[in-house]
C-alpha cells in the first residue's frame, strides 16, 4: 500500500513537473526564429564593418592632411 501511495506521488510531481515544462516552452525559440535573427544579425555585423571601415579611412586622411597642413606650416 505504501508503494502504491509513493508512486501516485511521483506520478503527481511527474505531471507537475511536465505542466511547468510545458509553460516554460512558450518562450522557447524556434528554429526559424533562430534563422531569423541570424540573419538579421549577420547583415548587421557586415553594416558595421563597413562602417568601421569607413570611418578608418576617413580618419587616416584627415590625419594626412593635418599632417600635411602642419609640415608647410613649419617647413
Amino acid at each position: 500500500m505504501a508503494d502504491t501511495v509513493t508512486l501516485e506521488q511521483d506520478i503527481h510531481r511527474i505531471k507537475e513537473d511536465i505542466a511547468s515544462i510545458k509553460a516554460e516552452m512558450k518562450h522557447f525559440a524556434t528554429k526559424a526564429d533562430l534563422e531569423a535573427v541570424k540573419g538579421d544579425l549577420r547583415a548587421e555585423i557586415e553594416r558595421m564593418g563597413r562602417t568601421l571601415i569607413m570611418w578608418n579611412v576617413s580618419s587616416i586622411i584627415a590625419l594626412t592632411g593635418i599632417v600635411v597642413a602642419v609640415v608647410k606650416l613649419l617647413g
